[in-house]
């Protein structure tokens, strides 16, 4: 993975609204006086010689600090990783609030039945287990190109892969294991309760809302497929970034 892979992969784009929020005060001086403790090298140096693009410190709405390296701006598109994680966690709790989802705790295969039907121990998983990464699933690493973060984030059909392929190592609730199917498994949740593309619910319910400056996308795992990458992929200011946070 790279930090511009958002050209790399087809992407949905996602809008911004009429009426962006801005946070208030000004940008502060630069970091004078703030070192690297275990170097004691200037904090700005440090930001870019470690090819950092964007940093920003709020405090509430007031904005303390802002500047970009690297040949960045304000107006350059970042790739998120995993805080796109967090992203779709936020959607998962909106669909609850809309009442697409009705509990946390139901089962998953009360949307998701097809895997049950390759192991009833499906349905012992809930929607709050894949989103606190306490599913029990199989996620396997150390061995790309074949191990399962080379699946996950190269895979192109990844809708299918987590309902044909995924497995259970463990029961669920038991122990955290970081795990991209959990997220992929929410998405495709999201896609049949809402009846639309996480792209153009996150649009509609948290973009705008939260009052975004520019448009935003979504990297897909393919053309033909055309699912949100879920835990990955989200293109965007850093400015609008923050406003999630």
């Amino acid at each position: 993975s790279s930090f511009d892979d958002s050209g790399r992969f087809p992407f949905r784009t996602f809008r911004a609204g009429a009426n962006p929020v801005t946070f208030g005060g000004v940008a502060g001086p630069p970091l004078e006086g703030f070192t690297v403790d275990q170097t004691g090298e200037a904090m700005e140096s440090f930001l870019d010689r470690t090819d950092t693009t964007a940093f920003i410190v709020l405090h509430g709405d007031n904005l303390l600090y802002e500047a970009y390296f690297n040949g960045s701006t304000r107006q350059a598109t970042q790739t998120s990783f995993s805080v796109a994680k967090s992203f779709t966690a936020t959607l998962v709790g909106i669909a609850l609030q809309d009442g697409f989802i009705s509990s946390l705790d139901d089962p998953l295969t009360d949307y998701l039945p097809e895997l049950s039907e390759r192991d009833p121990r499906f349905a012992d998983i809930t929607r709050r287990h894949m989103i606190t990464m306490s599913s029990g699933l199989r996620f396997r690493e150390g061995a790309a190109p074949w191990d399962d973060p080379a699946n996950t984030y190269y895979g192109t059909d990844l809708r299918t892969a987590a309902l044909t392929e995924t497995a259970i190592e463990a029961a669920p609730g038991r122990e955290f294991h970081y795990n991209d199917w959990n997220l992929i498994l929410m998405g495709v949740v999201l896609e049949r309760t809402t009846g639309m593309s996480l792209s153009t619910y996150m649009e509609s319910r948290l973009w705008q809302p939260m009052g975004a400056e520019a448009d935003g996308s979504w990297s897909l795992d393919s053309e033909t497929s055309g699912f949100e990458k879920v835990f990955v992929g989200i293109n965007a200011r850093a400015i609008d970034f923050a406003k999630l946070g």
